[in-house]
Parts: C-alpha cells; sequence; structure tokens
C-alpha cells in the first residue's frame, strides 16, 4: 500500500518536498517522521512548556547583558511619537 501512495503523488507531480515527506512518513515504523522537515519543527521540538503556561527555549540566550540592550534598543524605538500614516492624506 505505501508503494501504491508513493506512486499517486509522483503521478500527480506532487511537489517534491512533499513527496520527500510522503515517503519518509510512509517508510517510518509508526508513521511518524523521525526528523522534523523544517527548522520551526526543529525549535518547536526543543522548547519546554512549564506548568505555569510559560514557555523556555533551553537553547536560548541566557545572557543578561544581552537583554538590556534589547530592552535599550526598544526603549529607543519609542522616544519618537507614533506617526498617522491618514495624516496629510
Amino acid at each position: 500500500m505505501p508503494a501504491v501512495k508513493i506512486r499517486a503523488a509522483e503521478r500527480n507531480e506532487i511537489n517534491e518536498v512533499v513527496a520527500e515527506a510522503l515517503r519518509a512518513a510512509l517508510q517510518s515504523a509508526d508513521g511518524v517522521l523521525a526528523e522534523p522537515l523544517d527548522p520551526v519543527q526543529v525549535l518547536a521540538r526543543g522548547l519546554v512548556f512549564l506548568p505555569d503556561g510559560t514557555v523556555s527555549n533551553p537553547g536560548g540566550v541566557e545572557d543578561p547583558s544581552y537583554f538590556d540592550a534589547l530592552e535599550a534598543a526598544r526603549a529607543a524605538s519609542r522616544e519618537d511619537p507614533l506617526r498617522d500614516p491618514l495624516a496629510g492624506a
């Protein structure tokens, strides 16, 4: 049956990425992909969902000076008043 699905996918000229994902899923024992297909899935698998509803990224930045610089950049961007896109139109 998996071979029939793969042939059908190839005959309908499915995008090569989709056809490859189909092959990988059908060849795995439980039908679940062993490796994620894109970087977003890799990131999502590395996140830790905590009981209080927050999400932690163990592979993320833990340097306090980074967050200080980020907050300084955000504060600097808030110094100028917002521009009204409809003013003068």
